[in-house]
């Protein structure tokens, strides 16, 4: 049994989540048809609802400041670009532990002077 465990563990990181990340099909498998992000090799467009004006759409021009790959691990930081939503990086990640789990992440930095996100999203 922990054997099976270890290879569908195996499956789903290097087939299933690496391959979605290296990709760059976030959105992709999402229930939300909310939020959407368009990417290319080295940049990308961040669609969020009710941050433009008037409520509409907002628009987030993103470019990728680094990409990381190895064994365990894939990490693709984006930078903001100017005329945007907000200012900072968002870094999506997969990793596999030791003990097989696949830990998916999404962090946001926004720097100390640097325009946030409106509190409504």
């Amino acid at each position: 049994m922990e054997a099976l465990r270890e290879e569908v563990s195996d499956i789903l990181y290097q087939q299933a989540a690496t391959n979605v990340l290296t990709g760059r099909r976030f959105t992709e498998f999402t229930d939300d048809a909310q939020l959407r992000v368009q990417t290319k090799s080295k940049s990308g467009l961040l669609v969020l609802p009710h941050a433009g004006d008037w409520g509409r759409y907002g628009l987030q021009s993103l470019q990728v400041a680094h990409q990381s790959e190895d064994d365990t691990s894939v990490r693709i930081h984006y930078s903001t670009l100017k005329g945007g939503i907000f200012d900072g990086q968002i870094q999506w990640s997969v990793a596999q532990t030791p003990a097989g789990n696949v830990i998916v992440q999404v962090q946001l930095w926004i720097p100390k002077k640097g325009r946030p996100l409106k509190k409504a999203l």
